[in-house]
């Protein structure tokens, strides 16, 4: 339900994307890759995975470089190392404030960004309840894009993606397995133009 959802969700974003003699300005990001917990959270799970979605697009009249503002969604799962077959599933929509550094088009585009949003964490146990606990979360992270892939009829590349990102989730719970998640991502994906802007010359 979760995957069918995703596909969708991309499927129309991709819709959006307007002529080849347009300008690209926005892009849409799909990445996946592993979760590392932190504080307390790390005594209690392992390496786990995540992957993301996230529309995004440029504040002002720039061309990708500069302050950009989006949303993301997630889902993830890390296991624990106490009891087999445990494990919690993260997912979650997020708010992200960002700044393109430099041109984005570059052989090497850095960019850095803020998010805020709602987090749920799923406890899953072959020993006790499953419990859950959900709440506001914000973070932080940094990245690079790099040339992937340049379709035909001067459409702007296809650019791969590396994003290292900081997530904990705030508040307090009764749930141990829960009390405190905090996770680091490393993740690799794809970073597809989007929402083009058509030129006010054109009819």
């Amino acid at each position: 339900m979760r995957c069918s959802l995703c596909i969708a969700l991309a499927t129309a974003f991709l819709a959006l994307v307007s002529p080849a003699d347009s300008a690209a300005q926005g892009w849409l990001d799909v990445a996946g890759g592993v979760t590392l917990p932190q504080g307390e959270y790390k005594d209690l799970a392992n390496t786990g995975w995540l992957a993301h979605a996230a529309a995004a697009y440029p504040l002002g009249d720039s061309d990708g470089a500069g302050p950009y503002l989006g949303a993301s969604a997630y889902y993830g799962r890390n296991k624990h190392e106490a009891i087999d077959g445990d494990k919690t599933n993260h997912f979650g929509v997020l708010g992200r404030l960002g700044y393109a550094l430099g041109d984005p088009e570059a052989s090497i585009a850095p960019f850095a960004f803020v998010h805020v949003g709602f987090m749920r964490d799923a406890y899953e146990s072959n020993t006790s309840v499953d419990e859950s606990a959900a709440g506001l979360a914000a973070g932080g992270g940094a990245g690079v894009s790099f040339p992937l892939y340049n379709r035909s009829g001067g459409v702007p590349p296809w650019r791969g993606v590396i994003e290292l990102s900081y997530l904990s989730r705030f508040g307090d719970n009764d749930i141990p397995a829960l009390s405190d998640t905090q996770i680091v991502s490393v993740e690799l994906g794809v970073r597809i133009p989007v929402l083009r802007r058509i030129d006010s010359a054109e009819p």
